[in-house]
Parts: structure tokens; sequence; C-alpha cells
């Protein structure tokens, strides 16, 4: 027989077999040609034994202009009234017939037909069942690219704000949240397009050849969401692999919301405040406020001059006072270049020798005065040459008494001397301490009171330990690098360098500049200071009152007035607290202070003090992107677009049926008696294990109807 060339015929829709069948090349007698008709009990067309040859193919032109459905041909070998498809026949949906099936009729005489052995034939594609267009798939092709759209918005968000501060956003939906809604609104498009695609792989499966009833139900469960088709997959009865695609696309869809609140993270960053600067001072030029110049009169009070003593006096007892600085909200750390400015430098000396004092004993009083001698050699680099400086030694007196009642009894137990020494110096300070007061005495027990320890003789007639301290002030260069503030600290932190200054002479008066300054300036000429006259004299003279002539004799017979056997006559006990303290700590104290205090106006001691300007910065809060966990749900959306490409084009051509379950109504069971459709208990696990036993195959007769013809 011919095959049918698609560009002049058309299938034909065949009628019942007649008398005027023929007989088909190579059948016997008793085997006819037929094309089946359908008539069931209720008037529906069933299939009909043919009585004789028929014309089973007609051209175009006999068929007219309509279409008709194409319904190959199956051959009809009867005996005792029972019907069997040919080998190699084709179900009207153009299916070959696979091998043992059996077509039953639905007429209530007709019995069951044994099976018949037809060769093993891979099923073809079905052919047209009626005109269709592409354009019914207009739905899910839209919601597709809806997903898509709504996928590339994300990465367009995404890429917005991708390593942006939290604060440039200011829509009043988060970013989180946007981001969401746009994969919700994507995933529920692609699964719009993934269900109608295994819901009209559905007909199509039932089209190619038998299959068991319940892969309806499990098509129908797999296009409704994930349990359907995680049930699909774990089972394997369907094993098409489109649809397996798909329902894994329905299950892995249970991730993308998920993974999306990952997308998006936060992450704090230390960014640069750019609406405000930190500030922190230095002196360039010092003006003093409480040594103003020149004096207005020759005793000039000023209100300057209490706060910048008291401060020193605090500085050694406390620790100097914390420089200012502008460290601007909301910034937690700033920084500054590295700079420059006039300070003052402090050094500090153990200057203790192995030589012994002169001594003087009075035998009238008791007591004993001892000269020490203590070295005062000092290098003196002028820029060009270090000169090695030898003065005398500096004599300093300790006296000590024999006449008192403990174990140093009246013993004088510091001396002080303050000076200066030019050569850029504020002042040097020598102290003489006691390191040990308690030296165990021999004493003579007079016989007249065994009692009273008031009648201990002292015999010792050698002097104490001293130690030799020297603490030196002078004017000098603070190089700053690498200076921070970080919230949490106290003062800024930063490495710092120092370089001696000399003075150089003094300044012109001119128009321009009509104050005379000091000139202070480095050894090799490159840094200049100015400050006011007189400044370093007054600053020494002050430190000079309050360090020098200090003689702390036994504590004990000290009041608390300030005044006492042997005890200076102050308002401030320093000599007390001296003696106690870290005399390194307060040389360094008081140095630091003075420097605070002229780079600083208000509080502090210079009107000239400027500020340096620096970066703030601030924990901002920064939207960073995790791109990895975007593969999922971008994946999937692609992934789905493709499937539903793929099921266009596996489905073209045949009505798109998709979800309808009005379509099921309208394709009914064909092949089974009353009883057989009579399922009990009437449950759904019965009628599935029935189901699963019974297999059928979508057909359709002449007039387009088509029915689940039962195969078994």
């Amino acid at each position: 027989m011919a095959a049918l060339n698609p560009m002049d015929e058309y299938p034909m829709a065949v009628s019942p077999l007649s008398e005027h069948s023929t007989l088909s090349p190579g059948h016997s007698s008793h085997r006819t040609t037929f094309e089946p008709s359908f008539r069931s009990e209720d008037g529906i067309a069933g299939p009909e034994l043919g009585t004789g040859p028929v014309n089973l193919r007609a051209t175009a032109d006999q068929l007219g202009s309509d279409r008709a459905a194409y319904f190959p041909l199956a051959t009809h070998d009867y005996h005792q009234d029972k019907t069997f498809a040919q080998e190699g026949s084709r179900s009207p949906f153009g299916a070959k017939l696979s091998r043992g099936s059996t077509v039953y009729s639905n007429t209530e005489n007709e019995e069951k037909s044994p099976n018949v052995v037809v060769p093993d034939q891979h099923p073809q594609r079905p052919s047209l069942l009626r005109p269709s267009s592409p354009w019914w798939w207009w739905w899910e092709i839209s919601s597709s690219i809806v997903s898509i759209i709504a996928m590339c918005l994300v990465i367009a968000i995404l890429c917005v704000i991708y390593d942006k501060p939290a604060s440039t956003w200011t829509w009043p939906i988060t970013p989180n949240s946007l981001v969401a809604m746009c994969t919700t609104v994507g995933k529920s498009a692609m699964l719009v397009s993934v269900a109608s695609c295994i819901s009209q792989l559905k007909w199509r499966h039932f089209t190619l050849g038998p299959r068991p009833l319940d892969h309806i139900q499990a098509f129908d469960d797999a296009s409704r969401g994930p349990w359907g088709s995680l049930s699909l997959l774990v089972r394997g009865r369907v094993r098409v692999i489109p649809v397996w695609s798909l329902a894994l696309i329905t299950l892995v869809a249970l991730g993308i919301e998920p993974t999306t609140q990952q997308i998006i993270g936060w992450q704090l960053r230390e960014t640069r405040v750019t609406n405000a600067t930190a500030q922190i001072g230095r002196a360039l030029v010092y003006k003093s406020n409480a040594y103003p110049y020149p004096p207005p009169s020759f005793y000039w009070p000023t209100a300057g001059l209490l706060p910048f003593q008291s401060s020193i006096i605090n500085a050694m007892i406390n620790g100097p006072s914390i420089p200012r600085f502008i460290c601007p909200s909301p910034a937690v750390r700033c920084a500054w270049p590295d700079f420059t400015t006039l300070g003052v430098c402090g050094t500090f000396e153990n200057v203790t020798t192995s030589e012994p004092p002169v001594c003087t004993y009075f035998n009238s009083t008791s007591n004993m005065t001892c000269m020490y001698s203590v070295p005062t050699d000092e290098a003196v680099d002028t820029g060009t040459t270090v000169i090695n400086i030898h003065p005398p030694p500096l004599g300093m007196n300790m006296t000590f008494m024999f006449t008192g009642t403990y174990e140093a009894p009246g013993n004088q137990e510091m001396a002080t001397h303050m000076e200066g020494d030019g050569w850029g110096s504020i002042g040097k300070l020598t102290i003489l301490r006691v390191t040990d007061k308690y030296i165990p005495i021999s004493r003579e027990l007079l016989p007249t009171d065994d009692n009273d320890l008031n009648k201990y003789k002292d015999n010792r007639t050698t002097p104490l330990p001293v130690e030799m301290i020297r603490i030196s002030w002078k004017w000098c260069v603070r190089r700053y690098h690498d200076v921070t503030y970080e919230s949490g600290d106290i003062v800024p932190q930063g490495n710092l360098t120092t370089e001696k200054v000399i003075s150089t002479g003094y300044t012109e008066i001119t128009a321009e500049q009509p104050d005379e300054f000091e000139k202070l300036t480095t050894l090799d000429a490159k840094t200049q200071f100015l400050i006011s006259p007189e400044i370093t004299t007054n600053i020494q003279g002050f430190l000079k009152r309050l360090f020098s002539n200090i003689q702390l004799f036994d504590r004990s017979r000290w009041n608390f007035d300030g005044t006492g056997a042997g005890g200076s006559n102050t308002t401030i006990d320093i000599t007390s607290f001296l003696y106690d303290a870290d005399l390194k700590a307060v040389g360094y104290n008081i140095a630091e202070e003075i420097t605070n205090q002229l780079r600083q106006s208000n509080p502090g001691d210079n009107p000239n003090a400027t500020m340096i300007e620096g970066d703030a910065y601030m924990q901002e809060t920064y939207m960073v992107v995790r791109w990895g966990w975007l593969a999922l749900p971008l994946l999937e959306t692609l992934i789905a677009a493709g499937l539903l490409v793929l099921s266009i084009y596996l489905s073209y051509g045949q009505p798109l049926l998709m979800t309808s379950n009005i379509a099921l109504l309208l394709h009914p069971l064909k092949g089974w008696g009353d009883d057989e459709l009579r399922v009990t208990p009437e449950t759904i696990n019965s009628i599935d294990r029935w189901a699963e036993k019974e297999n059928a195959q979508l057909i359709s007769d002449e007039k387009g109807n088509s029915r689940f013809v039962r195969f078994n």
C-alpha cells in the first residue's frame, strides 16, 4: 500500500466496513481488511466486523476541503465473533500497537479475544489529530516569560545594591523583601507552565501506546505540586524523561524561598564620614594665656595662670590631661596624617654615684650634715658636633639627726634642687632621696628607765643611703606618625619621635608682625617654631618654686597644717608625694601636660594653636550579594523554559487539553463492562490498585471522538 503524500493527500475518515470491502494483500479468505467503527450499548459506535472490501484511502479531492482525522489501517481476523488486532497495525492516534495487545469491543455478545503475538515495534510520533495552533500555549509561554522577567529583575536589583551601603537604599521595602517578592512571582509563574506541561504530556503519553490507567493519576498528582512529583519520581512507574525533569523542577522549587533568603547579606564595614572631619591640635606658635607678653603691668595676675599651674600639679598626681581632638559622631575611628608640633620632652636619669659624701658631725646637736656631689656632665649636640660639658658637680646637703625615737629619727629623707641650663632648656630637677630609712640602728639603753622608748640613744655616725635622680625638661619637636583614635580609647594612639630644638634668637618687630617671638629651631634648621619671650623663664620659675629647697624630715612629727619640727612651710605637700612617687613617671607627666596645654587654646594655654584635619570613619552596614545562592532559582527558571519549549514540540498538532478534567469526561473508558468497572470497596486505594492492572490507549473514531480503549 502506497504511503500518503502529506502535500496532496489527507488521511481519510473511514466509515464502517461494507460489502464492497476487498481482501488485504497476503490474506486468506477468512481475513478481511477493515476499519473499526464503534457502537456501544447506548448507541455509541462500537467495533463491527466488515463484510466486504472497502476503499481504505481517499484523496484530498474526495474528502473535500475539511481535513479529516487520520485513522491508520487495522486488519480483522475473526473467528467465532472474536476481534484481534493485526500485527503492526496502528491505533487511530497513529501509534503502533504493542505486542500481545488485544482490542476489546464493548458489545455484550462479544468475548475477550486471546492475546495475539505482534512484532515488537517502538511507538512512533502521533500524527495530527485536528488542526491546532502553537498559540494555544500563550498562557504557558506568558508565564514562562514572566518568570524570566522576574529573575532578570532580581539580577538587576542585586547589581544595584551590590557592595553598596544600606543607607543608599531609600525604598520603603527592603531589598530582601523585594527580591523575595520577585522570586515568588517568578516561581509561581514557572510552576504554571510546568504543571501545564506535565498535564499535556499525559495525553501524549496515552496516545503513544497502551498505558496503565493509574498513570493518569500520577500525572495529575505531579502537576499539582511537590508531593505528587516526589511520588512520580520515587515510584518510577512513569518512565518519561521530560516528565521526570518537570517533576524534579517542581520538587526542587521548594528550595527557592530558603535560597533567596541567602542571596543578600549584611556586613559592617568602616567607611569614611564625608560630612565631617577629624581634628587634633598642634602648635607652631606659642603665646601663653598664663604668661602673656608683653605683660600688662609689672605684676600681671591673669585668669589663665591658675589653670595652667594646677594642670601641671594634677598631671603629677593623676597623669596628663587628654589632648584636645575631635572625632565627630557617628565616627568610631579617626585617623590623622603625620604632623609635627612644638612640645616639651622630658628625660630621666639616675646619676647615683659610689662616691661617699663629705659629712660633718655636730656633737652638740647630735646631728650630721653630709654634702653629696651630684654629677652634672652632659653631652650637647649643636648640630655640627657633640660637645661634652663637664661642669663642677652639684653639691647637695642632707642632714641626719640622732635624737629621734624611731629607726630614722628626725633624719632628712629627701632634698631637691631646680635650675635651668640654657640650650632650649625649661629646667632641670635634681632629687636626693633616702633609699632605706629603716636600717637597723645600734642603741644604748639608759639604766634609769627600762620601759621608756624615748630614752633610746642612737650611736650610729654613718649617713643613710641615698639615690640621685635628675629630670630635665626641654623644648623639642614632636613628630606624630599613624595617629588614630578608636572608640574606647582614652587618647589618640600613634608613633612619636622627637628632635631637639635650640634657641636661635628673636624675630624682628615689623608692621606685619608687631609681636616679638623667640625662635626655636631644629639642629638642621629645617623646622622652626615661635614662642613668646619669657615663657621659658616663667615656666622654669614656676617649677623651681614648686620643687626647689624641699627638705622632708621625720614625718612622724609632721603636722597636717603643713608645719612641724623640721618640716617646710608649704600649702601643698609636694614633698611627701615625691618621696613615694615614681619620679620617672612624674617627669614624663609634666612634659606631656605642658605639651598638651600649648597644643590647644580653650581649654589650654595657647590661643595660637591650630588644628590638623584628619579622616573620620564610621561603621556602616553594607549590602553584599552572595551570587552562588542565585544559581538555584536562575537554573530552575531557565530549565523550566527549556522544558516548555520541548513540551510544545512534543505536543505539536495535538489538542491542548492539559489540566482539563472536563476532557477526561469527554474521553471515557472503552472496552470494560459494567461489572468490570464496579470497584468495591469504592475507595481511593481500591481504585488505584484496579487502575494499576488496567491498560488503555487513547484512540479516536471517524468522528473525532477519543476514547481510552482497553488494551490488556
